[in-house]
């Protein structure tokens, strides 16, 4: 991870610096002219992994209409005003990047300058930094090779370097002054062409130059076989659709074994690390569009880190599956549980679901074997460790003195709050976690069957229809026709509305009856804010519109809910929330949502804001346009009978789409989605390689279609 400020600079800024593992490996990068910074015209992002910036040098310091300084007749150090243009590159790699600079004179005399760069190292934390609490793990020296420029970590533990190789021309390397200087003579529109390669030296985590290119190699390949969207008249939405998707594979740790490769970090610049449930969400939201691939990776990594002891600490109990995996200093040298941390109810039960939806995508049972044993080893933490007292629901406690106090999908220290806006005090059996919990043992129960074990698929049957029966008991809000928050450690009910109930929605816990009441209640004023779904009704006494769980709009979140809507033909409310966060990645800089926006209510302000110090970009924001497109196309692959069931429903301001290259299982199929004058979608195949039954067919759950509506969808086709 790379940070700098709007001329390419890394060193004023507390948060600028090349990040390698959560270290920092190099914390201050300055560009100098004639030992002056040039003037930075313009800067962008022209790649999820590239930087650019456009540079003039000497800049004008006086004269020109209205002080504008256009007239360029004045010399600097013996140069015309703006003679020397530069062009700046950063090219980021897997273990480093790579400078390039482009200088051309374009004035009608020889222009001499000494070019070079301002470096320094210092190896801390990220957490470190942005908590201004840099330990300092040794002195950090900067040593003079025959090639290279060293800054090195003199800590025995750790063994870190930073190596600097410089292109193009010869430097001086001058370690008083931490600088690279080179001489340049350049004639009338003449170009020199230079650079700087930084590379990251980690003695865990070695890569060579023909790791990095292997790695570079497979994301190209991955983003070259991404499915993609366009339209006739290259509408916005399909910009943002394919950027996002993309930014989910550019977002891969490419660490580990090459069948991990793709496992994504949950987002920059505050969580450039593993985290569980972020993963197993981003690339299950995309599964459709990349063959499962990440998703498969995903799986993989996770797998191999499952719990395999009891360890309070870390929160760890066999079959657990982490929260979060970090590689930084503090937590390799145990000052910290998040080397390996498993505190979080959510991505254990998302595994099993994730797997199951990988399956969908590909119909590859080899890859459910090869994941099976990991779902069973979850399902037996549930039922033994996860409900500790027996009585058929999830309840979390954190037993970690560093560990969050909530491990529901909510899992900020304030989350869980009783009517009156006081804390609840664990254990907690959040609604989310009992609809995850439920949709696990479904899977589970078809894949035991599938896989000849058929006691097995009988007791999760069993377990799946009490769990649903007593939850619809217990959680319903009689007097408000809403899902409760949770139940306390007394089994009293949290009463809170909270976006949580959407979870269940999506889940398929809650009672069909119950349903219409529950849609209703997302939709009133208190939760829909224009936006998307609150976190909390903005009616609750905790009520906050920038605090984290009690009051923000989560774009991931509103994405689950609007898959639960659609599941049960709440297409118009599920098109309320595709359009609102359509219009959200208007609002910011290359489409990319913060990971959570303010609660504010759409017709009081035209921005909603956002959390303070929210990521952007949050890899799931970006997998979230992935789900928003199937709940618009009504999309549900079912590989194993090679079908794919669609039931489109195009907005009015989305006429015309087409996704290319879709592959469900040996099947690859283009199709067109045109939405009518009569407000109708129709779909045409366009292509299609192997054997696929395209067929329309509204989600297996809806409430509004009768089985005469089924069949005349199947009759009636596109």
């Amino acid at each position: 991870m790379l940070i700098a400020d709007s001329s390419g600079t890394c060193g004023d800024h507390r948060f600028n610096g090349y990040f390698f593992y959560g270290t920092r490996y190099l914390k201050k990068l300055s560009l100098q002219i004639n030992g002056e910074a040039p003037y930075v015209c313009s800067h962008g992002i022209s790649g999820n992994n590239i930087l650019e910036f456009s540079l003039i040098y000497p800049e004008v310091k006086t004269g020109g209409t209205g002080g504008s300084g256009s007239g360029m007749i004045n010399r600097q150090k013996g140069i015309l005003e703006r003679s020397l243009t530069c062009f700046v590159r950063y090219t980021i790699r897997p273990a480093g990047f790579d400078i390039e600079l482009s200088i051309t004179n374009t004035w009608n005399e020889r222009a001499s300058v000494t070019v070079g760069w301002l470096l320094d190292a210092d190896f801390e934390s990220f957490e470190n930094v942005q908590n201004r609490n840099c330990k300092g793990r040794g002195k950090v020296s900067m040593a003079k090779e025959p090639r290279d420029v060293h800054f090195c970590l003199e800590n025995e533990a750790l063994g870190l370097r930073t190596i600097i190789t410089p292109s193009g021309a010869d430097y001086r390397i001058k370690t008083d002054t931490k600088s690279l200087e080179t001489e340049l003579d350049l004639f009338k529109k003449e170009r020199a062409c230079i650079g700087l390669s930084v590379r990251a030296v980690d003695p865990q985590h070695k890569i060579t130059e023909d790791q990095q290119r292997e790695r570079e190699n497979y994301l190209y390949n991955w983003i070259r076989q991404l499915s993609r969207l366009d339209a006739a008249d290259k509408h916005h939405f399909t910009r943002i659709f394919n950027d996002s998707v993309e930014l989910v594979g550019t977002a891969a740790g490419l660490d580990g074994s090459s069948d991990e490769w793709m496992a994504p970090y949950a987002g920059y610049p505050l969580y450039p690390f593993l985290f569980g449930r972020d993963a197993l969400t981003s690339t299950w939201m995309i599964a459709l569009y990349d063959h499962g691939r990440s998703l498969d990776h995903t799986l993989t990594k996770l797998g191999r880190l499952q719990g395999c002891t009891d360890d309070p600490w870390r929160d760890e109990e066999p079959g657990r599956i982490i929260q979060q995996a970090r590689m930084d200093i503090p937590s390799r040298l145990g000052e910290n549980p998040f080397l390996r941390y498993y505190g979080d109810f959510a991505s254990p039960l998302m595994y099993v679901i994730s797997m199951a939806y990988l399956y969908a995508c590909t119909g590859n049972l080899d890859q459910i074997r090869k994941h099976w044993d990991t779902c069973c080893r979850i399902l037996n933490w549930a039922e033994r460790m996860g409900d500790p007292d027996g009585d058929g629901y999830l309840e979390y406690t954190t037993r970690s003195p560093d560990g969050p106090r909530n491990q529901g999908w909510k899992d900020s220290e304030n989350a869980v709050v009783y009517e009156d806006g006081t804390l609840v005090e664990p254990p907690i059996a959040t609604c989310e976690i009992q609809g995850y919990y439920y949709a696990a043992l479904q899977t589970a129960y078809v894949f035991s069957f599938a896989l000849g074990a058929k006691r097995d698929a009988f007791a999760y049957y069993t377990k799946a229809a009490s769990l649903k029966k007593n939850f619809n008991r217990d959680f319903w809000v009689e007097d408000g026709g809403y899902i409760g928050f949770g139940l306390d450690s007394q089994k009293r009910l949290i009463r809170g509305k909270t976006s949580n109930i959407g979870h269940c929605l999506a889940a398929g816990i809650i009672d069909k009856k119950k349903v219409p009441f529950v849609v209703r209640n997302l939709f009133t004023r208190d939760m829909f804010s224009g936006w998307g779904i609150r976190t909390l009704s903005s009616n609750h006494a905790a009520y906050n519109p920038l605090s984290y769980h009690l009051g923000t709009v989560w774009p991931v979140e509103n994405a689950t809910i609007a898959l639960g809507l659609r599941r049960y033909g709440y297409t118009h409310e599920a098109m309320q929330l595709v359009e609102a966060n359509y219009d959200l990645a208007s609002l910011w800089y290359c489409n990319r949502v913060p990971e959570c926006i303010g609660g504010y209510d759409r017709t009081e302000y035209g921005h909603p804001g956002s959390f303070p110090k929210a990521n952007a970009p949050q890899v799931w924001n970006g997998a979230a346009f992935g789900l928003f497109l199937q709940v618009m196309l009504g999309m549900q692959p079912v590989a194993p009978f090679k079908t794919l069931f669609v039931d489109p429903a195009l907005p009015a301001w989305l006429p015309q789409l087409t996704i290319r290259s879709l592959r469900i299982g040996d099947a690859t199929v283009s199709i067109e989605f045109r939405r009518r004058r009569s407000g109708r979608t129709t779909f045409k195949i366009l292509e299609k390689t192997g054997t696929l039954h395209v067929l329309r067919q509204p989600p297996v759950n809806s409430l509004s279609t009768s089985l005469w509506g089924r069949t005349w969808a199947l009759v009636k086709g596109r």
